[in-house]
């Protein structure tokens, strides 16, 4: 299931490559023009990025679809939204325990592990990216990237849920402690990513 998901992300990813790449090429050009000098780890790391978002985007935001003769039929919930939405904290860890418990792994690497693993790139990519952002900016983007991609399912055949919330919140935070380890350790590369002013 979670392999499915990947090949999911990877075949949008692979269909956006060409259009993210002339997207950096003319934005390069226009900084160029401003006397904004880029580099080729920074331009590398935002194509990355943005591919690994529309990734995400395409797991979590798109609605699910059917091709049919007539064209392609998006599916809409249609009954009551409080038949698909979770507002109470942490219930995920009662699931996962009763899961757990039944010897099914698949509740906690799809729903903890892959909530946490899609938002981490948000947390690690930001500071590597650009100039002063602190633990607690980089958390709070992704606290509102995922309330977004939250409320954007209401109408979707998905789940609203406060735990993906939480668990994306945190992908995101363990993300920027990764690369807060990295900056660490490797500083020149770390900065080497970022646009000299």
């Amino acid at each position: 299931m979670l392999l499915r998901y990947f090949f999911g992300m990877f075949l949008y990813m692979a269909a956006m490559l060409p259009i993210v790449i002339l997207w950096r090429l003319a934005a390069v050009r226009c900084q160029s023009a401003r006397g904004v000098l880029t580099n080729a780890w920074h331009e590398m790391g935002v194509v990355l990025f943005t591919l690994l978002l529309v990734g995400l985007a395409s797991q979590a935001i798109i609605p699910d679809y059917t091709v049919t003769e007539k064209g392609i039929l998006f599916s809409f919930w249609t009954g009551p939204l409080s038949e698909r939405i979770n507002v109470i904290p942490f219930h995920f860890l009662k699931v996962m325990k009763a899961s757990l418990q039944m010897g099914e792994i698949q509740y906690f690497l799809l729903n903890i592990v892959g909530n946490i693993l899609i938002f981490a790139p948000i947390g690690f990519f930001v500071p590597l990216l650009w100039h002063r952002r602190t633990i607690r900016q980089v958390t709070a983007i992704g606290f509102l990237c995922s309330l977004v991609i939250e409320i954007v399912q209401l109408p979707q055949n998905r789940w609203t849920d406060v735990d993906d919330l939480i668990l994306n919140t945190l992908g995101a935070l363990l993300g920027c402690l990764l690369y807060c380890l990295l900056h660490k350790a490797a500083p020149r590369l770390t900065d080497s990513f970022k646009v000299k002013k």
